[in-house]
């Protein structure tokens, strides 16, 4: 093998394909769970209104009413949560254009490569603090 290879392979394709598998992982095994963390911890009766971000965004999809009876709250909650569902895919889906963009014009591949690994690391991280939820799901929407 020459110098600079691994098995033949150029090492460049060893950590495209590392970085790819983790950022696939994240986001995946994230996004499994996503809709059923938040209809039964994040926007639970009473809690939702402390995550910073859930106001505006309640304001604009329709905020659930935490007087209602179970079975009309849920489905409100449901809607809800989609909906920030669907924004965060979104914003997963278009936010690699800049990205890449930006690594293209500027920074070059590696740096927003560590870049958005440290911006998805943050991501995980405030996701597990109730009132940064929504900061955690951009960061990792961000880094991706």
């Amino acid at each position: 093998a020459r110098a600079g290879n691994l098995w033949g392979h150029p090492r460049g394709l060893y950590v495209l394909c590392a970085t790819e598998l983790w950022e696939r992982y994240s986001y995946y095994a994230m996004r499994a769970l996503l809709i059923l963390f938040m209809k039964d911890v994040l926007l639970a009766r009473g809690r939702w209104t402390e995550v910073v971000g859930m106001k505006t965004l309640a304001g604009i999809y329709g905020a659930p009413d935490d007087a209602a009876d179970d079975e009309t709250r849920e489905k409100q909650v449901l809607a809800l949560a989609s909906r920030v569902y669907g924004l965060y895919t979104a914003f997963v889906y278009l936010t690699p254009i800049f990205g890449g963009y930006l690594a293209d014009r500027y920074f070059g591949t590696h740096v927003m490569i560590i870049a958005g690994a440290v911006l998805m690391g943050c991501g995980h991280g405030f996701l597990a603090l109730h009132p940064a939820f929504l900061m955690g799901m951009g960061l990792i929407a961000l880094g991706n």
